[in-house]
């Protein structure tokens, strides 16, 4: 199931508080916790309404995380603890 590019931005600034660069092609974000960078992922400017699962999947790869969880911030029901925690399972973070 696609997810919007709106909620997909929503979700990245505020739920993984991530900064925004704007690029020529795309835009992107990085996690920065504790001053360190930590995943970064992009979108590209050309999506207007919803981003295709393949790309959901990537971005997951991305920020270290599997496609379902991504969905699940995106969707508001894990925030930037439960992020934390699944980084600190893979101990990257």
């Amino acid at each position: 199931m696609p997810i919007s590019v709106r909620k997909m931005r929503q979700a990245l600034l505020g739920k993984l508080h991530c900064t925004e660069e704007p690029g020529r092609k795309h835009v992107h974000y990085q996690v920065i916790l504790g001053g360190k960078l930590i995943a970064q992922t992009h979108m590209s400017r050309t999506w207007k309404r919803d981003i295709a699962d393949e790309m959901v999947a990537q971005m997951a790869r991305q920020l270290y995380l599997k496609p379902s969880q991504l969905k699940k911030i995106a969707e508001c029901s894990w925030g930037l603890d439960e992020y934390i925690k699944v980084l600190q399972d893979q101990r990257l973070y």
